[in-house]
């Protein structure tokens, strides 16, 4: 068989349903076939290691005929604010996961070997995989625009736990495939969920709906790379795509963005433009702690390697998102 089996962990969030959507196009040029993993129960951490590494031996052996596999582990719950306790859980996760990977890698990365089909070759030579993390690890460190070579210091218990996360992909991954963490900028788009405290973008969106006031709990001047999830997607994918090319297992730190910011307050300012209404006060909530960094742009060191891919402009995306959200209030959603 040729083609690629690809599993993307964390398919029901934002990101996740992008990057299947743009695999299952790219699977017309290129035979792509995504995994259908079970469900996992993500509130037992211990339930879903089980079932994860369970299911990850199963992806293993269906991998075998073809002629790449791919992971992308864009999972996690947890936003600003959320307690460091989730966080340690899902690093628990994710470690007990890589770890169970590398033991499956039972021999090292080789060049593959004329004449071998694909179920010859050896796993560790055909597969892939790539870290969903977050640029907040750079809060620490005053000096924006930040880049790959950036020093990274937490902020949050959310920083910390993506740095964790880094550490123990790199740690268990590195010498044996190719491996891209992907630190991602402020992530919008549509469907969205609204119950989480994040999202930005779709807040604003749902205060013109509603016309009501908002909350932020950082100043209007506060600058942010917003980046559309069908285009972090696409980056994410090139970005993997790169160091499966070059055939280096050392961990790659890619940065995810858009290229342009946008303060809170001009954000605003679009979002009542779009949608053409009134929209209600947004309300600063002083809150007195460094999770919050006013300039967070970031600026890769490795635009070569996304050359050519199209992005969103803000304004066209912020009135994607501005429709979904008015047309799931309208209809109850």
């Amino acid at each position: 068989m040729h083609g690629e089996l690809v599993w993307v962990i964390g398919a029901g969030g934002l990101l996740g349903r992008a990057v299947s959507t743009e695999l299952r196009r790219r699977g017309n040029a290129y035979p792509t076939v995504l995994f259908e993993g079970a469900k996992v129960p993500w509130e037992d951490s211990e339930l879903s290691s089980s079932k994860l590494v369970g299911q990850l031996h199963r992806f293993l052996g269906e991998a075998a005929p073809y002629i790449r596999w791919k992971i992308y582990w864009l999972a996690g719950s947890g936003v600003i604010g959320t307690p460091a306790e989730t966080f340690a859980c899902e690093t628990r996760v994710l470690r007990n996961f890589v770890e169970a990977l590398a033991e499956a890698l039972m021999e090292p990365v080789s060049e593959p070997v004329a004449g071998l089909t694909a179920a010859e070759e050896p796993l560790a030579s055909r597969g892939a995989f790539f870290l969903a993390s977050s640029v907040s690890v750079y809060a620490g460190i005053p000096g924006a625009p930040y880049d790959e070579s950036s020093p990274v210091a937490a902020t949050s218990a959310y920083s910390a736990g993506k740095l964790d996360n880094e550490a123990v992909v790199s740690a268990s991954l590195t010498g044996w495939l190719p491996h891209v963490i992907g630190r991602i900028t402020t992530l919008y788009g549509p469907g969205q969920n609204l119950r989480k405290n994040q999202g930005l973008v779709s807040k604003l969106c749902l205060q013109a709906v509603k016309q009501q006031p908002i909350s932020v709990f950082a100043p209007l001047d506060t600058i942010r790379d917003y980046l559309f999830a069908s285009d972090a997607a696409r980056q994410a994918m090139a970005f993997l795509d790169a160091a499966i090319a070059s055939g280096e297992t050392a961990t790659r730190v890619r940065d995810l963005a858009n290229g342009s910011t946008l303060s809170i307050g001009a954000l605003s300012s679009l979002v009542r433009h779009v949608s053409h209404r009134r929209a209600g006060e947004l309300h600063v909530v002083p809150v007195h702690t460094g999770a919050h960094v006013l300039d967070l742009r970031v600026r890769s060191q490795y635009g070569y390697e996304i050359t050519g891919l199209d992005r969103v402009p803000i304004a066209a995306g912020v009135r994607r998102v501005y429709e979904d959200v008015l047309f799931r209030y309208v209809h109850g959603r």
